[in-house]
């Protein structure tokens, strides 16, 4: 690895499926230090087992502040805004999608409810809400 991919810091806001594809995608790219910007248990722990190392708690410290401490002031050399809109997963998955189809990464750990087609309604209320602890969920359509 270049001294240059060692030293490259990447801090992805939002560990949402996108922040944490993206995670992925810095850590394969070889990124020495991910930082990601998280407030829910649930995705904190995942977003560590994809590859970050820093997790900043946005409700408990001013991320900037806790990202310039991690970086000894520095900073990162790139950011990520990936709160999910679906623009923002369509062109994060085009590239990561071929790691999936090669099962270099696994997004089945992003699916944390399963509903039948009948009941979108509700999986999509409870995308918005974040309730109980969902990342995504997984819409049976038979």
């Amino acid at each position: 690895m270049s001294e240059m991919m060692k030293a490259f810091v990447m801090h992805a806001v939002g560990q949402g499926p996108v922040g944490m594809m993206a995670t992925v995608g810095a850590r394969l790219r070889g990124a020495g230090l991910v930082i990601g910007v998280e407030s829910m248990p649930n995705r904190i722990a995942l977003a560590e087992k994809y590859g970050c190392d820093v997790i900043v708690d946005f409700t408990k410290e001013d991320p900037i502040e806790a990202i310039l401490k991690a970086t000894g002031g520095k900073g990162v050399d790139s950011a990520i805004e990936a709160l999910g809109s679906s623009k923002t997963f369509a062109a994060c998955m085009s590239r990561l999608l071929r790691l999936i189809e090669s099962n270099r990464v696994d997004p089945l750990a992003l699916t944390t409810h399963r509903f039948a087609f009948k009941d979108i309604e509700k999986a999509f209320k409870m995308m918005q809400t974040k309730e109980d602890g969902m990342i995504k969920p997984l819409i049976s359509f038979g």
